[in-house]
């Protein structure tokens, strides 16, 4: 799913018991329809929608390759599933076709 509104107030941390900080779970994202990047580098240099780039930092979150790849599988499940989604949250048909776009890639 494509999103631009990936500003740091939309990044956030958890204060796990025990655990101390972890990056939160994605939050106030917006289909973008012809988004070809993000508005936050995910490196120092890169703002590309890149799996193998956002893999290449993950550890800087605290967050092993192994669960980045899981939460991508994850995310491979469900996203394509969105339009049933809004359909059951009584998504209009013809605002679920303005954000097609937005899910071309799933």
């Amino acid at each position: 799913m494509s999103n631009t509104d990936d500003h740091l107030r939309n990044h956030g941390f958890l204060l796990m018991p025990d655990k101390g900080w972890a990056l939160s779970p994605a939050f106030d994202m917006n289909p973008t329809a012809d988004a070809h990047g993000l508005k936050l580098n995910i490196s120092e240099a890169d703002n590309a929608m890149d799996l193998e780039l956002a893999f290449s930092v993950a550890h800087y979150f605290r967050v092993p390759v192994a669960a980045a790849e899981e939460i991508v599988e994850r995310q491979r499940r469900i996203v394509p599933r969105w339009r049933r989604i809004a359909e059951s949250l009584g998504v209009a048909a013809r605002q679920q076709e303005r954000m097609a776009t937005a899910f071309r890639l799933a």
